[in-house]
């Protein structure tokens, strides 16, 4: 709305703006901004070949620690990130490596697996400002947005963290996550300290006490220097083997 004034007019209202981030609009962008905070030379997107063509929609307007706010991008755009020796390192968890290393049954010392608890649906949720013309003097006011897939007939809602505000990308996006979540994940203990396995890295192996063939992705990898062995964790998928042999 308009008033008068006495040397001309004043204008009344909100102001609505939008615009592009200085910083840049892909998740490739985002995490050579996070890498340059953190002072780190090098990002390495190797095993995230798709990052730079990922656009994301994301701004903060209170104080949040760096590393807890990339944490929440990454978990929401389905990929992973590693900090170690200067670098950075990004994930997609929707990559499948051709190359993989095998772990012989002999060297497993335990396997453990989890099946996943079933989700009905995945949803990004997010609220948009919208003027409201209606009132004077006009206003921007909030709207709840939300992009929702079904995954099972039960089960609860696992809501994911959005990454942007275009509807087709968030639900391409909850529909990479749906592939991940799905799986089931794996622990394996195996004898030594495994220094060549890395976060990302595929793993192939026969448990045969199980049973089962492995196939699965490294997502955590923890060290036991006394007990000489690395626990290794992540996503994948298990086949049962067929047994030929007559006891």
């Amino acid at each position: 709305g308009t008033t008068g004034a006495e040397n001309g007019v004043v204008l009344l209202g909100t102001a609505y703006v939008s615009g592009i981030s200085s910083n840049g609009q892909t998740l490739a962008d985002f995490f050579v901004y996070v890498a340059q905070k953190l002072n780190i030379t090098n990002v390495n997107f190797t095993l995230a070949p798709d990052a730079s063509s990922t656009n994301i929609q994301q701004w903060v307007t209170t104080q949040t620690k760096l590393i807890d706010y990339a944490g929440q991008v990454a978990e929401g755009s389905n990929y992973l990130f590693e900090i170690k020796n200067d670098e950075l390192k990004v994930i997609d968890r929707s990559i499948t490596p051709t190359e993989f290393i095998t772990i012989e049954n002999k060297d497993i010392v335990s396997s453990a697996y989890k099946i996943p608890y079933p989700a009905k649906a995945f949803r990004a949720k997010w609220s948009e400002k919208i003027p409201n013309t209606t009132v004077t003097p006009s206003q921007i006011e909030d709207r709840p947005v939300s992009v929702m897939i079904s995954n099972s007939p039960t089960g609860k809602i696992v809501d994911v963290p959005y990454v942007t505000e275009n509807i087709d990308d968030q639900r391409s996006i909850l529909n990479s996550i749906k592939d991940i979540l799905n799986k089931p994940v794996i622990d394996l203990v195996v004898g030594d300290v495994r220094t060549d396995i890395k976060i990302g890295n595929r793993i192939k192996a026969i448990r045969e006490e199980d049973g089962l063939s492995i196939d699965m992705i490294v997502r955590t990898i923890s060290y036991d220097f006394s007990g000489l062995s690395t626990k290794i964790s992540g996503d994948g998928s298990i086949i049962t083997i067929e047994q030929t042999s007559v006891y």
